[in-house]
């Protein structure tokens, strides 16, 4: 639906989408009995008003569902799988050995060195396991595509340990750091949790304020 602008020669400028006969404003959403499995709503994109259907959201769907246990929902719109598979239970937090965690520990200044643990920090972990990912098949059109969600073994729970480090000046003292207590299957991503390295060098006021970190447990 449309009106005409004041310009010298007219065009038609587009106010309302129609879909089967009926109009809706902007920012309008709608069903249509004839394709339930969709929800319409009207949008402005690049200034050009259209018509966009989005598939409804469905529940998670095992790929390797067995072929004669798959069914469809009530709505004929959704694949379910009439079993549950047990979960994949093999992420854990697993302690490293002793000696790989000699010197992982460092952090260099300008006012002390380089400063890292010589000793071995015992019951020190990582997450380890597998977890499920899949891909999903998405959009209309042109815009169809694969899109994978991703689940990672990742930390889910911590606390607080101290660790001695001794510095090339011969000072010794011990942050705080975060040893993992529990790991999941939580979504992948970029969100990779920042950690106290060796670069850059901190300058003397960071520094301090580091190593006087409180221990809360």
């Amino acid at each position: 639906m449309c009106t005409f602008s004041n310009e010298c020669c007219g065009r038609c400028v587009k106010t309302h989408c129609v879909d089967d006969g009926n109009v809706y404003n902007i920012g309008e959403r709608w069903e249509s009995e004839g394709d339930i499995c969709y929800e319409y709503s009207c949008e402005t994109r690049d200034d050009i008003l259209a018509t966009v259907a989005v598939k409804k959201e469905c529940p998670y769907f095992d790929p390797e569902c067995p072929e004669e246990e798959i069914y469809m929902d009530e709505l004929g719109c959704c694949k379910l799988c009439n079993i549950t598979r047990q979960p994949k239970r093999d992420c854990k937090p697993k302690v490293m050995p002793p000696q790989d965690t000699v010197g992982i520990f460092r952090i260099t200044t300008r006012h002390v060195g380089t400063c890292k643990n010589h000793d071995p920090v015992m019951d020190f972990k990582q997450c380890s396991g597998h977890c499920d990912s899949y891909t999903l098949f998405k959009g209309q059109g042109r815009q169809a595509t694969h899109v994978s969600t991703c689940y990672c073994c990742k930390p889910s729970k911590y606390e607080n340990i101290r660790v001695q480090l001794r510095c090339d000046t011969g000072v010794s003292f011990t942050p705080v750091y975060k040893n993992i207590q529990e790991c999941e299957c939580l979504s992948c991503g970029d969100d990779l949790t920042s950690y106290m390295g060796d670069e850059p060098i901190m300058d003397d006021t960071d520094f301090f304020s580091f190593i006087d970190e409180p221990f809360h447990q």
